[in-house]
């Protein structure tokens, strides 16, 4: 996302140095000067709801030192601010971005065995599937740099999928208002998804 943010800063740059050229401007077409400044508006209006997003849901670090590497989770941490989280805002049964914005990703230098898969060290994309009793938790090499609200469904493509694991939903009885997720090495190398009254704990041996 960092990426695409960034090309759209650099366009507008481009953008406003053409049509401050009083020259290059007396000699253009009509048509291409207002088709100039539309894209123009465009790309302005794409920053400032990249922006309105990202304060919504702000850009979170997670990691964790090893002595052959180390592990690092990137996500999006939206709020509940009163709404009923899953089971209705994020639906059971269906494939969740596992935050909001772009993917979730979890990055390690050294090899993960998960769910009885090994996977080679690199970043991958978290998706997670709730449920009311227990969530599948997916790692997925395609990472996709976007994804509209929260409720969208997230571009997941099956095929890419490296490995699934299930694991129990533990409910809490204080509510959690900010999406947290955590890694921990105690007791054991494991990741923790805690958000409104629920928590998933996901082993990771390495």
């Amino acid at each position: 996302m960092t990426k695409t943010f960034a090309g759209l800063k650099l366009s507008c740059k481009k953008l406003v140095l053409v049509l401050s050229n009083t020259k290059l401007l007396n000699r253009m077409n009509p048509y291409a000067l207002l088709f100039l400044i539309v894209i123009g508006a465009f790309f302005l209006l794409v920053i400032i709801w990249i922006r309105r997003m990202r304060n919504l849901s702000p850009t979170a670090l997670t990691q964790l030192d090893a002595p052959c590497g180390t592990v690092l989770v990137r996500y999006s941490s939206p709020r509940k601010r009163g709404r009923e989280i899953f089971g209705s805002l994020v639906p059971f049964g269906e494939v969740w971005r596992t935050g909001a914005n772009e993917s979730t990703t979890i990055e390690s230098s050294c090899p993960m065995k998960v769910g009885g898969n090994t996977l080679d060290p690199g970043r991958y994309a978290l998706f997670t599937i709730p449920g009311e009793h227990k969530w599948t938790v997916i790692f997925n090499r395609k990472i996709a740099w976007w994804g509209a609200g929260l409720n969208t469904k997230p571009p997941h493509n099956p095929a890419h999928d490296v490995a699934r694991i299930e694991v129990p939903v533990e409910n809490l009885s204080e509510t959690v208002e900010e999406l947290h997720i955590e890694l921990h090495n105690e007791p054991e190398p494991q990741l923790t998804l805690t958000w409104d009254k629920t928590r998933i704990t996901v082993p990771i041996n390495r």
